[in-house]
């Protein structure tokens, strides 16, 4: 009886000598941290300034602002000024320059000019073009162009619409491409917002006196103006390109 009363002590001693740690077991197999081990790091970085919280985003390139320029609206006005400067010396015109620099467009160069050539007797439009923007973002574009024949002023209409640099022509009715209706024009230009106006002209005056000029969005984009064989061309006003040449 004592004999086996021993060997079921040993067993039950070497029971727990040999007995897995079973808290031991359970923190290897963990891998998720708990709630309170994960705020307990948020402390430690909120003590510590060292301690810099992780960010997936790429850090933030610093924007350097370039020198400030002229506006292009002020440099066009500036360029207009030198072109009316430039127009005597060139074509012999008498004209006059406004103290401030006169706005670029076609009344500027009208009112310099009007005690030298009067009022303009014939106006005629080579083009013009309209684009717009319909609501999905698409661009279309509506160019008129004025043709002469047999003594007829014809105005043909060309319909586009714009794709990455490429121009695809719509389709129009020979009643809509020929001396089409303001109406029908309008009714284009209701499919979306226009974005451009753009238009070239001819003015010519009593003794033969002609400016021809390019406009977008109310601005003069070229200019050229001729007197008895000689022709002031300007171009690019509003641009650092601007140049201004006497032929």
């Amino acid at each position: 009886m004592r004999f086996y009363l021993l060997i079921i002590i040993a067993a039950v001693s070497l029971y727990f000598v040999l007995k897995p740690d079973s808290s031991s077991d359970n923190a290897d197999l963990r891998i998720t941290p708990t709630n309170d081990e994960v705020l307990a790091v948020r402390e430690v970085r909120k003590e510590d300034p060292q301690i810099a919280p992780q960010s997936s985003t790429t850090p933030a390139v610093p924007v350097t602002s370039s020198a400030p320029t002229l506006s292009d609206q002020m440099l066009a006005r500036e360029n207009m000024t030198f072109m009316l400067g430039k127009l005597s010396e060139c074509t012999e015109i008498k004209n006059s320059v406004a103290e401030n620099n006169p706005e670029p467009n076609l009344s500027s160069i009208l009112d310099s000019v009007q005690s030298e050539l009067g009022e303009p007797v014939i106006r005629s439009e080579d083009w013009n073009a309209t684009e717009i923007q319909l609501p999905d973002g698409t661009r279309r574009l509506i160019r008129i162009e004025t043709v002469y024949e047999d003594d007829d002023i014809v105005k043909k209409v060309k319909y586009f619409q714009i794709a990455d640099k490429a121009m695809l022509p719509l389709d129009l009715t020979p009643e809509q491409a020929v001396n089409p209706s303001e109406t029908f024009i309008a009714s284009l230009e209701k499919e979306g917002e226009v974005v451009v106006r753009e238009h070239s002209e001819r003015v010519f005056f009593q003794n033969g006196e002609e400016i021809n000029y390019v406009e977008k969005n109310g601005r003069i984009m070229t200019s050229e103006i001729i007197r008895a064989g000689k022709s002031l061309k300007c171009g690019e006003y509003g641009q650092k390109t601007f140049r201004c040449q006497c032929f």
